[in-house]
């Protein structure tokens, strides 16, 4: 809805996630890993200073997954699948074009996102010898576990918790983007974004 130049509503979309790494032997050689769908949905909010100018932003809950199998057997030796979590607040100068009752827009800015958690699976072939997970028969089962920051009191036989080392949990990035948005005659606004 509209009160005077600020707007807010929810927020709900997809994304397109696709790794890359610094060392290009790793993919390219050793492993799959392949791009992802993932969900995000929030708040949205906007103040509008002009016809033309608006700042931008959002409060969202992102999750971004990662599945990861080997390529000599496609996942029979190595297969890895880990879901994080972030809560992002992209914010971005609009510049609106169009006229009544479509808009269609540019907009960029910096994003600021914290690293929540995660969790996966693990599914090794070397957890046939040695299974730190097995079924009633002692078979090796895939290994759930949580992601955890801090290492303190970590034990070597915690199959199912992930230290990550130092980690950078809250994350830079810049967003460019643009889109449309439709005036309806309850008074609100459907927007459609691509960035």
């Amino acid at each position: 809805p509209q009160f005077g130049q600020y707007w807010f509503g929810p927020k709900i979309g997809v994304s397109y996630i696709d790794h890359v790494y610094q060392d290009k032997t790793y993919e390219r050689d050793s492993f799959n890993v392949d791009p992802e769908i993932n969900l995000q949905f929030g708040a949205a909010f906007s103040y509008t200073a002009t016809d033309r100018y608006a700042v931008y932003g959002e409060l969202l809950y992102e999750r971004v997954g990662k599945t990861l199998r080997d390529k000599a057997t496609d996942g029979d030796i190595v297969y890895s699948n880990m879901t994080n979590h972030f809560i992002s607040v992209p914010i971005m100068l609009r510049i609106t074009l169009g006229k009544v009752p479509f808009h269609y827009f540019v907009n960029g800015g910096p994003r600021l996102s914290y690293w929540v958690g995660g969790k996966g699976v693990h599914d090794l072939l070397a957890f046939e010898e040695f299974p730190p997970v097995e079924d009633e028969s002692g078979n090796a089962l895939p290994v759930e576990y949580k992601l955890r920051f801090n290492s303190d009191n970590a034990s070597p036989t915690d199959f199912r918790t992930a230290f990550v080392d130092k980690p950078n949990r809250v994350q830079f990035g810049l967003t460019l983007g643009g889109g449309m948005y439709f005036d309806l005659a309850s008074g609100g606004r459907l927007q459609l974004d691509f960035r």
